[in-house]
């Protein structure tokens, strides 16, 4: 754990917003986003260890304040005219799930739902590769984008892509309930013998 504190102090003190080479890209930016996410929930959150006492308390303000600089940043750069396409996609994921995960500014009320409606309709418009998006929902996602991701064609009607949010730990178990029905047998066999998924999730994916 406090190795993970050293490299993020180490990040930190190299990379202040929004200065140098890493400030300079609004899909990596948000890229950085998923995966800081994904890291904080593994750390445990607001309450976690790597926050204790005075230095810890200045290691979490530090990173939240990195956090809202780059949800700032993606902001003012999505991508809108030649990379307006899976880039935009891809910021605009990491912005939601930013504004999802640590929804402790209110200008991040504004974004999230500026940051969803905006990723739905893009969703609908573009062909993204189906492999980025499994790549992303290898991660620690918010409930929010899993339940947008589920609700979205093309992607709500792909059971591969559906196995995938119910595999998910924090996957809600209404959603993951709502799902079962439309995977595959091989899909449900993989969700029945997931030991981290709810029991009643397993049973249903075993009695279909």
């Amino acid at each position: 754990l406090q190795g993970i504190g050293t490299l993020m102090d180490s990040w930190l003190d190299v990379n202040p917003a929004p200065m140098g080479i890493n400030w300079t890209s609004a899909l990596e930016c948000a890229i950085r986003l998923i995966n800081w996410s994904a890291a904080w929930s593994l750390v445990g959150g607001w309450q976690s260890e790597l926050f204790d006492g005075p230095t810890g308390e200045r290691r979490r303000t530090r990173w939240l304040h990195s956090i809202y600089a780059h949800c700032r940043f993606i902001r003012r750069y999505l991508s809108r005219h030649s990379s307006a396409n899976n880039h935009l996609i891809g910021e605009l994921a990491g912005l939601f799930i930013a504004t999802t995960t640590w929804p402790y500014w209110p200008e991040f009320d504004r974004f999230a739902r500026y940051s969803r409606l905006e990723l739905e309709r893009e969703l609908l418009k573009q062909t993204i590769d189906e492999r980025i998006l499994m790549s992303v929902l290898r991660r620690a996602v918010p409930p929010p984008f899993l339940e947008l991701v589920a609700a979205t064609p093309p992607w709500s009607e792909r059971p591969r892509v559906l196995a995938r949010v119910v595999l998910i730990p924090r996957s809600p178990r209404s959603l993951s309930l709502r799902l079962i029905p439309q995977l595959s047998w091989r899909e449900l066999a993989d969700v029945a013998a997931a030991p981290w998924v709810p029991a009643g999730v397993r049973l249903r994916a075993e009695a279909l």
